[in-house]
């Protein structure tokens, strides 16, 4: 029970920091998150696509290095083949930056 609510509250903070990030090209319908698995589901609404696109993300972890919380993801699996190809090239090499305001949070619930 918890953790479910841990899940949903962190995928809500999760959900608004990538829709403030992505909002000219489109936006996350759908995050799911599931801190056990290291597991993370996102549907997008992207512009110009007439389908969504369905992202999962699994193995990640957060970590703080230099003042600074950073997410990364250990593999990548896409409804489109070229989105995964375009994550696998520039996400899976790349740590991602965490807002403070919300790495803080994601820190203390994990």
């Amino acid at each position: 029970m918890i953790g479910r609510l841990k899940d949903k509250t962190l995928s809500q903070g999760i959900l608004y920091a990538i829709n403030r990030k992505i909002g000219r090209f489109g936006k996350v319908t759908t995050l799911c998150l599931d801190t056990e698995k290291k597991r993370m589901e996102l549907e997008l609404e992207l512009k110009g696509e007439r389908e969504r696109l369905r992202i999962v993300v699994r193995d990640y972890t957060v970590g703080y290095e230099e003042g600074r919380y950073f997410l990364r993801a250990g593999a990548i699996e896409s409804s489109k083949e070229w989105l995964e190809i375009l994550a696998r090239e520039y996400l899976l090499s790349r740590p991602i930056e965490i807002p403070s305001r919300y790495g803080r949070m994601i820190d203390r619930l994990l």
